[in-house]
């Protein structure tokens, strides 16, 4: 994945990113998330009032929380809250303030969503709002020479 940002502070929606271990965005100043990475090196996150949603892309990764030490394999998927450790393997992290955020670890993840999408496309619903407005995590599956149409919700 290749991101290279005018800016690190942005409100759009999809980046392409160098592999690299840290920060690569603050997504959208007016719900306050942050866009991190980790490529096999350790990624210290400590935000009190923020939830951290988190996907394994390849190779197993250590999770160091509250809650314990966890080791995940590729597709699965994590949400923290406070603090956490990530090492080993290579995924995203995307901390949300200000949201409720509960300790989950789930996956490996299926091999196309269950919900239909646009386009055909599907979705899975991982890690749901705990209640009505807060962050959630979705997997969206784009097929392979797909052409996603442009939509926008109102």
């Amino acid at each position: 994945m290749r991101f290279t940002p005018p800016e690190l502070t942005s409100t759009r929606n999809f980046y392409s990113f160098d592999w690299r271990t840290g920060k690569i965005a603050d997504c959208d100043p007016d719900f306050p998330t942050t866009l991190y990475a980790w490529d096999d090196g350790a990624l210290d996150l400590l935000k009190p009032e923020a939830a951290f949603f988190g996907f394994v892309q390849e190779g197993e990764t250590v999770i160091d929380c509250a809650s314990g030490r966890f080791t995940l394999k590729p597709g699965m998927y994590f949400s923290l809250v406070d603090q956490v450790k990530i090492s080993g393997g290579r995924g995203i992290v995307i901390a949300r303030n200000r949201v409720g955020g509960f300790f989950m670890i789930g996956g490996p993840v299926e091999d196309k969503g269950r919900l239909k999408y646009i386009d055909g496309c599907t979705d899975s619903l991982l890690i749901p709002p705990v209640p009505v407005g807060d962050a959630c995590l979705n997997l969206l599956y784009f097929p392979p020479g797909i052409d996603q149409t442009p939509h926008r919700i109102t």
